[in-house]
């Protein structure tokens, strides 16, 4: 997603991921996508609802925790049909997600929405 100011954070923090975490970023995404064509709920450990979030984001989570000894990869999506948009990538530290990204996330999305009209 574009922010208002040009800059692409999600595809900023994809460039800087490893060949193997992109790897897993795009499994993670093709998941959903074949999910989604397969009529399948694309629930489960790797996709959730973040609760509090005004746009409906979900949690793509590509990578486990402890993966490769790093923090394991998140992704905050918006979800239009079988689009996936990601608005902000990052490795999560502690069990939750930290209400400042949930934020962010949202700020993001709000800004690509209002660019696309």
């Amino acid at each position: 997603m574009k922010r208002s100011n040009g800059r692409l954070p999600a595809r900023r923090w994809y460039d800087e991921l490893s060949e193997w975490e992109q790897g897993k970023v795009c499994a993670c995404v093709e998941t959903w996508y074949t999910s989604q064509i397969t009529s399948r709920p694309a629930g489960g450990p790797k996709f959730n609802v973040v609760k509090g979030s005004k746009h409906r984001l979900y949690e793509l989570r590509p990578t486990p925790r402890g993966s490769r000894g790093r923090p394991p990869l998140r992704m905050l999506v918006l979800l239009e049909g079988k689009d996936v948009w990601v608005a902000l990538g990052m490795p999560k530290k502690g069990t939750k997600l930290r209400p400042q990204d949930v934020r962010l996330a949202d700020t993001i999305t709000a800004e690509w929405k209002e660019g696309r009209q």
